[in-house]
Formats: C-alpha cells, structure tokens, sequence
C-alpha cells in the first residue's frame, strides 16, 4: 500500500510539472515525458517558433524550464535574428538539432556543441538558414564524436570554410542541397563522408585529382551531383575507388571516362542529360536515363516535401 502511494506521489507531482508550466513552454513542447524526480519540465522533443513566441530570437533564459536530461532533440524555426542561447550545452542526452528558416546573427564558441557536453548528438540539420559563413558554434573542437549527419539545404552559402576539414571529423553523411556554390567544396571531401549530395547548387567544375587522390574517400554509398552544370567528369581513378550510387541527372556532362565501369557497383543515374540524349553513345548496363522531371522539393536527399508541412508559421 505505501509503495501505491509513493508512486501515485511521483505521478502526481511529473504530471503537476507539465500543467503549471507557462504557456510558452508548454507551447514548445512537442513530447513531453514524465520521470518521478525531475525539477522541471521535461519533454523529449522541443520547437521553439519565434514567431508563435512573439520574439525574433530565443532569450538566453528561453530553455531554463526544461529538464536537463529529458531534452534530446530540438528545433529552433522562423527566428529573423537568431541567437543560439549558451543553455544549448546544458543538455547532455541531446541526440540532434534543427535550425528551421532562421537568419543567424550569433552563435559562437560560448554556444558551441562539443564532444563533453553533447556526447550522444548524431545530427544537425540547417534548412532556410541565412548566414555569411558558417557559425563558430559549428566549428569549434572537439564536436561530439557521434556527430556524423550533417544537413544543409536551401542555404545562401557560396562557399565552404577549409575550418569544417578539422571541425567535422566523424562526418559521413553530408547533404548540401538547392543552394548557391559555385566553388567545389574540397573540404566536405576531407572528411570520411560516405554518403553525399550536392544536389543543386552551381558547381561547374569537380577537382581533377578528386577520385584519383588519397586526400579524399574511396568509398561511398551515394555521390549526387544532380542539376548542377557540370560539363567533364574526372579522367583518372585510383583502382580502390568504390562508388555504390552516382547521380548526374541535369548534369552536362557528355561522356563517362572508363574507370566508372569498375568503379560504380551498383548504378549511374544521368536521366536528362547530354550521356543520355546521345543516340550514338554506348551506355553501360548499370547507366540508367530516366526522364527525371525537375520538382524542388523531391529533387534532393533531404525530404523537404515531408518535413515542410510540419515547419509552418
């Protein structure tokens, strides 16, 4: 009977946390838990809408009501003039972050994820993110060593700081998708990255050395290299060179150099492109010419058409 009553207690007072907290923390959070001895609120998923806050960015103070170790995803959305709060390196079970249409003004190494403090964080996700450069608070050593998933899509950025070659070590996974670089990113392929998108940006020219050299990878699951004009692949390859998926839908590239036929195992995808409007060519069998219609939000690797219902004002 005492054990009854101990437990209805801790019910009582987890479920008397979630109904007394203010109504824009209960308005951010999107799952909440209930563990008998926390100070807090406590939910597992947090959305913090600017917009539905009535701010332009979260107060430093924005997060001290949640429970320390119950947060462990967070999505920050329609913030105009964005401050990541230092509270962010409070959560020490966050599994992953998502900036959502945000125009970053600061978020520095005060702010910054890191290896001891966020030792279980898998991915960072950044969609509709206006920003110069990339943030310190995404650069400064060491990350979180699971930190491997790194999304970036529909963002102004041009080009890529040599910095995330020594800040983004356990990258494999690496989408930058429907923005404007025009400049190859040599330091995404720095990194153990082993499935990759840069679909749609304004890449005109790959580095010649780039399947030939061992500064970068010899495997990858996926490289997508879609709707950008690119006009010659790379000639030479090293013999090790393994690529499971080669995407070059809306590419211009005439013509596949020899090595791709040992090197792409499974299939090289270049529907609307000048490989396969030329009648005379001989096609691998792995070469497939889909007439892939250009839809922006189906287009990439991140499923924006999915996701963007569930980020609205």
């Amino acid at each position: 009977m005492l054990v009854s009553t101990v437990v209805l207690t801790f019910h009582v007072r987890a479920d008397t946390l979630v109904a007394s907290a203010n109504s824009g923390t209960a308005q951010m959070c999107q799952q909440s838990v209930r563990p008998w001895f926390a100070q807090n609120v406590s939910c597992s998923v947090v959305k913090f809408n600017c917009y539905r806050q009535g701010v332009t960015s979260p107060g430093e103070s924005a997060l001290d009501s949640l429970e320390r170790n119950a947060l462990a995803s967070i999505i920050f959305e329609h913030c105009s003039e964005f401050r990541m709060p230092s509270s962010i390196r409070e959560f020490p079970n966050l599994l992953g972050l998502e900036l959502w249409n945000v125009t970053i003004v600061k978020w520095g190494s005060e702010a910054a994820l890191n290896a001891d403090v966020h030792p279980k964080m898998a991915f960072l996700v950044m969609v509709r993110v206006n920003m110069t450069t990339l943030p310190e608070g995404v650069l400064t050593s060491p990350l979180p060593y699971h930190l491997s998933d790194f999304e970036i899509v529909l963002s102004n950025l041009s080009r890529i700081s040599d910095a995330v070659a020594e800040a983004w070590i356990n990258a494999e996974t690496l989408y930058f998708e429907h923005s404007t670089l025009e400049e190859f990113p040599t330091a995404f392929f720095r990194l153990p990255i082993v499935e990759v998108s840069l679909v749609n940006n304004n890449i005109k020219a790959l580095p010649d050395d780039l399947f030939s050299s061992d500064l970068y990878p010899s495997f990858y699951t996926t490289l997508a290299l879609s709707y950008n004009p690119l006009q010659i692949f790379p000639e030479t390859a090293k013999e090790w060179l393994n690529i499971g998926v080669l995407w070059l839908p809306h590419t211009g590239i005439t013509s596949l150099p020899s090595w791709t036929e040992a090197a792409v195992s499974d299939l090289i995808e270049a529907g609307n492109s000048p490989i396969c409007e030329d009648d005379t060519a001989q096609l691998l069998t792995i070469v497939a010419c889909s007439g892939t219609k250009w839809t922006p939000l189906r287009s990439g690797f991140y499923p924006l058409d999915f996701v963007e219902p569930t980020r609205q004002l």
